[in-house]
């Protein structure tokens, strides 16, 4: 379904059900690769809700529009969630989508996932971003995320930020990126470290699935 067709009180059942999330994730939506709930109400994109037989949403997830395909924008799933309640969202949309005739689905990113071995960096920077794949930041599980889109057959992009400005200009890029993942964790006095991010523009970030016809 459309967001614009869903009814004020399923609006508020989705709020809520992304505050409790927030707080299972540094109590905060990062808003860096991906919209905020907020941002989505009023946006020309599709929602895929699971619910309880009782009529509770217990997950959903957002998709907007691509060149030739749709991308998975929000993942959003109560505590108490059914297994597989997710896997049942994004499912329904893809079958939804390849119905409609459209080639192919982006997943979404990972932050920090290098695994593809095709990123140019120093090993320094090599070995921090996948401590941070492994260990997670702020409640964000990336291996997690990883391994749960990688369920569904896709095939894996590198996506990487490009600094102008000179070498001055990247220290800078950097600390940005830190205070988007570990905001929270510095107020706590926890360590951080800087890895890289996924843009949400210029193409199709992250990992794909074509969708077969018939």
């Amino acid at each position: 379904m459309r967001v614009r067709d869903v009814s004020a009180l399923r609006w508020q059942q989705l709020e809520a059900l992304s505050a409790v999330w927030e707080l299972d994730h540094g109590g905060r939506e990062l808003g860096f690769s991906m919209r905020r709930l907020r941002d989505l109400r009023h946006a020309d994109a599709a929602i895929s809700i699971v619910t309880a037989l009782d009529g509770r949403i217990v997950a959903f997830t957002s998709w907007h529009a691509m060149a030739g395909g749709v991308g998975l924008d929000l993942m959003r799933r109560a505590g108490d969630a059914p297994a597989g309640a997710m896997d049942l969202s994004i499912d329904a949309e893809l079958r939804t989508a390849r119905a409609a005739g459209v080639g192919f689905a982006s997943l979404g990113s990972v932050p920090m996932r290098d695994q593809v071995d095709d990123v140019p960096v120093s090993g320094i920077a090599r070995r921090v971003r996948r401590r941070v794949y492994r260990r997670g930041a702020n409640g964000y599980n990336y291996r997690s995320l990883a391994a749960f889109k990688q369920k569904f057959g896709v095939c894996w992009e590198s996506r990487m930020i490009a600094v102008g400005g000179g070498k001055l200009a990247l220290p800078l890029v950097m600390a940005a990126v830190v205070r988007l993942h570990f905001a929270d964790s510095a107020r706590r006095g926890n360590s951080a470290a800087a890895g890289q991010a996924m843009p949400r523009d210029g193409g199709s970030p992250g990992p794909q699935r074509q969708l077969p016809s018939g």
